[in-house]
């Protein structure tokens, strides 16, 4: 297990952590931003929207002066923007922030986990060192809010498709599902956890991403299981950091 150790960790790279990270590191501390820079606002708001505040009101918050909304715009040649900021715009700028003020203290990975121990110490577990069978069980409660223990593998597959070439592998776990948060916030572009028989997937094949979908259901309708270790995990390195 790889330990780093850091006197401050900021989770989330948009604007606040992002102003976080640069007051902190200003301070002399060694810190570190974990998350994708300004992820939040590229994925989940609305394409074209514009800022209510002015530009004079919308800068990142540093000790910096220089890494004012007016140094992004005028370093980037993009002076001639409305007076209310397109929201294209800001996140550029805040990837030119994080790229200026934070380029050696960021993680471009997620959270896992985070605990403390007696010693005040807190260590975060990333993503990065996950296992297959965690990943999807991590994946499944993001996607749907079920929260599930995946209890056996179903199948691996590999499929070429015809339109791009392009070769897709698959691990298909079963599992026990053991709970439902109706209230979760779902990943970015995911409606909503519906629930069909089996006739109703057949008959949704022309929506289906791939082949692959009612393959793994009739391998699972036909009792096929094997036994979790049979992925070996070679040397995975779950990265923990620790910060106290």
């Amino acid at each position: 297990m790889k330990t780093r150790a850091h006197d401050v960790a900021v989770i989330g790279a948009g604007p606040y952590g992002l102003a976080t990270g640069a007051h902190l590191r200003s301070r002399g501390l060694d810190i570190v931003v974990f998350g994708q820079t300004m992820s939040s606002w590229r994925e989940a708001m609305p394409a074209g929207m514009i800022l209510r505040s002015e530009r004079a009101s919308s800068n990142i918050s540093s000790p910096d002066p220089t890494t004012r909304l007016a140094n992004y715009l005028t370093q980037t040649g993009a002076t001639s923007i409305p007076l209310l900021l397109p929201i294209a715009n800001f996140i550029d700028y805040g990837t030119w922030f994080e790229r200026t003020q934070l380029a050696d203290s960021r993680r471009d990975e997620m959270v896992r986990s985070v605990s403390h121990d007696d010693t005040g110490t807190f260590h975060l577990e990333l993503e990065s060192g996950e296992s297959l069978p965690v990943a999807a069980a991590r994946e499944t409660l993001e996607e749907t809010g079920w929260t599930v223990v995946p209890t056996a593998l179903v199948g691996i597959y590999r499929w070429e498709a015809a339109d791009n070439g392009a070769t897709y592998v698959r691990f298909t776990f079963t599992g026990e599902a053991r709970g439902h948060d109706p209230a979760r916030p779902l990943d970015a572009g995911i409606v909503r956890a519906l629930w069909l028989t089996y006739d109703e997937i057949a008959a949704r094949d022309a929506a289906h991403r791939s082949p692959l979908v009612l393959r793994c259901i009739d391998d699972y309708r036909a009792g096929k299981r094997y036994p979790l270790d049979l992925v070996t995990e070679v040397a995975v390195q779950r990265s923990l950091w620790e910060t106290s």
